[in-house]
């Protein structure tokens, strides 16, 4: 058992490189929800802005890893009760954004995700967003963000391309490659 996930590995890293990250989640009171803090705490992410749901169910995924295919198979269990913008009280979340140089989502819980984004721009925190694939509330998210990467992609040069025209906001794009990498394509001052 191991704690993983987009945002739980991107803060970890980032707290791993001698940053101060902040999680703004949900867990419920249960075994996974106390090992997902003590896990968080212990390699230095602030997760006083998590909620606490004294009842249900913190999110969990099984992961099945087939030797012979290499190929994997993720079976998600999202927290109950799911995290609302009602969760996260204004000053929490002020709190939260304040000193932040760069706001991370990764498109889960989109309606509080909104909220955070939006008090993001309000304040000129650039917002970066792990998009990893199509989710509800995605296309109001997107919209705000600032640099977006992208996990699924029919074709990666359409895709790329595709979103810098949709997205007049975003810096730029990046499309992972799994074990090959991930290409990037960066908006220029002249457009």
């Amino acid at each position: 058992i191991q704690g993983g996930g987009n945002t739980g590995n991107a803060l970890t890293c980032a707290a791993r490189l001698g940053l101060k990250p902040r999680i703004i989640s949900k867990i419920a009171d249960d075994t996974q929800g106390r090992s997902i803090l003590d896990e968080l705490q212990a390699v230095g992410v602030d997760t006083s802005f998590i909620v606490v749901s004294k009842e249900g169910t913190s999110p969990f995924t099984y992961i099945i890893v087939d030797n012979q295919t290499k190929s994997r198979t993720c079976m998600h269990t999202p927290g109950f009760p799911p995290m609302k913008p009602a969760d996260l009280t204004e000053s929490s979340l002020l709190s939260a954004l304040n000193g932040t140089k760069i706001a991370y989502l990764d498109g889960r819980l989109h309606e509080t995700a909104l909220v955070v984004a939006h008090e993001a721009v309000k304040k000129n925190i650039p917002i970066l967003m792990d998009a990893e694939r199509l989710r509800e509330g995605l296309d109001d998210l997107i919209k705000v963000v600032d640099y977006v990467v992208w996990t699924e992609a029919a074709t990666v040069p359409k895709a790329l391309v595709s979103m810098l025209l949709r997205l007049p906001k975003v810096k730029f794009v990046i499309v992972t490659l799994g074990k090959d990498g991930c290409i990037m394509l960066e908006r220029t001052a002249n457009g």
